[in-house]
């Protein structure tokens, strides 16, 4: 069932990097703060009390950032993450500015730094990034990073990795694997001491990852997996209110979350009420019913059954939620 706990704001769809993956347009185009302030503190009323950020690049709209973070702290919210590519900075006074200021404002969420072979940003500016980011905050629990990983191109994937180990040797850290190769976490030697209590015997820069899924969705490569993804209801990337730079609304972070299927209304002309209510009422009649109810995995096996002409098989749930929401059947 869709249960959101969180708002995501997207301050600003402009963006530093053009990335190979990508496919979201680089716009000028920004959300209005006053706006955003309004839909969270209804929005807070009705139970929500998570914020995050995401983008475009959100450090280019940083005055929305700190501004949103003050009202989310005045509000009693706890923070999930700001995604960053970490490379937005002019020079390294800008950026302790700008992370001070953010600390100051009450952030104490992750900053997930988007980091892998399609962001392809440059090591040593990475490294700057976080160490200063360890610097204001005086701990490592504040960075995390967040990799794109490809389970059809593991070219790309070695790339990735092969970047990491750069990365590594920058941050004086060593890289820990799993058992099949991917990169856990960068492990350092030493540990800071904080006011955090744990069984760590060293700080780490923890790693996670998202599959990646390409802008044709029926690029034939991606859905000739040998069986259908696993269901999960989107717990992991739903049950969230999505706010865009132009204030459409999305019940999900994921890779469809620009199609119209999943678009319940604009925080401009809507109020979270009315845009809550189209959401509740999706779960009933509409495609969230499929999403969050009924799965989208007995979807992909109803067509499968009545001999719908899929493109085949894929283990990638926003690849063929995306194919659902694009296609006629």
């Amino acid at each position: 069932m869709f249960a959101p706990d969180e708002i995501i704001f997207v301050p600003t769809q402009k963006c530093n990097l053009k990335c190979s993956h990508c496919y979201v347009p680089n716009q000028p185009v920004n959300l209005p703060v006053e706006k955003a302030c309004a839909f969270l503190c209804d929005a807070v009323k009705e139970g929500i009390d998570r914020v995050g950020f995401s983008g475009g690049e959100p450090f280019l709209n940083v005055d929305f950032v700190l501004t949103l973070v003050k009202k989310a702290v005045s509000l009693d919210c706890i923070f999930d993450r700001i995604m960053t590519n970490g490379v937005w900075w002019r020079d390294k006074a800008e950026l302790t500015e700008v992370l001070q200021a953010l600390c100051d404002a009450g952030y104490d969420g992750h900053i997930a730094v988007s980091f892998d072979v399609y962001h392809n940003q440059d090591e040593r500016k990475v490294a700057d990034f976080i160490e200063t980011a360890y610097s204001v905050y005086q701990n490592r629990d504040c960075i995390e990073i967040v990799s794109v990983l490809d389970s059809v191109h593991p070219e790309n994937n070695e790339k990735t990795f092969q970047k990491f180990s750069k990365l590594a040797a920058l941050l004086k850290a060593e890289v820990q694997s799993d058992e099949i190769g991917r990169v856990e976490c960068l492990q350092f030697t030493d540990k800071i001491d904080t006011f955090f209590i744990d069984d760590r015997e060293f700080d780490i820069l923890p790693v996670s990852y998202i599959d990646y899924t390409p802008e044709n969705i029926l690029e034939p490569e991606y859905w000739k997996s040998k069986k259908w993804f696993i269901e999960d209801f989107c717990e992991s990337i739903g049950n969230v209110y999505y706010v865009h730079a132009n204030g459409d609304v999305a019940v999900c972070c994921g890779y469809a979350n620009e199609c119209a299927g999943l678009i319940m209304g604009n925080i401009n002309t809507m109020s979270y009420a009315l845009i809550q209510e189209k959401a509740f009422e999706s779960c009933k009649t509409g495609f969230l019913k499929t999403v969050y109810c009924d799965g989208l995995l007995n979807a992909a096996q109803k067509l499968e059954s009545a001999d719908f002409p899929l493109p085949g098989k894929t283990n990638n749930n926003c690849l063929f939620c995306r194919y659902l929401l694009s296609s006629s059947h």
